[in-house]
């Protein structure tokens, strides 16, 4: 792995950084209460189920997954989980140089921000 990626992967971190002690926000509720319920078959077929399993395995895997720092750090994570996914495909496509820049751009372009900002913007993050 490129030392510039690394890089940028920490640069997101840094820039993203506030959402440590963000609340939550519009819809984000709504995933978080659904998160603390059974999952089921039927609540996975309904539409954002996958964002519903996963929320829930935060809920499972960190106990205090009350706090909405929890799931605003694995919003991050995922986001750097996927950063790397476009690296890799660019590489692939382009050559690594190129690549860089695209997984670079794509990690800390404000764009990107509902994604990670908002709890329910982990759908987008997992699509």
């Amino acid at each position: 792995m490129s030392k510039w990626l690394i890089l940028a992967i920490v640069a997101t971190c840094a820039i993203y950084s506030p959402i440590r002690g963000a609340p939550l926000v519009f819809e984000d509720h709504v995933y978080v209460r659904a998160a603390s319920h059974p999952t089921t078959t039927k609540s996975l077929l309904q539409p954002r189920g996958l964002t519903i399993l996963t929320m829930r395995w935060n809920r499972l895997l960190v106990p205090s997954a009350d706090t909405p720092s929890v799931y605003h750090l694995a919003n991050l994570f995922l986001h750097g989980v996927v950063g790397l996914a476009v690296y890799g495909l660019g590489a692939a496509i382009v050559g690594p140089q190129l690549a860089l820049v695209g997984a670079a751009l794509f990690l800390i372009h404000p764009l990107n921000s509902e994604a990670v900002d908002y709890v329910a913007g982990r759908a987008e993050l997992i699509m």
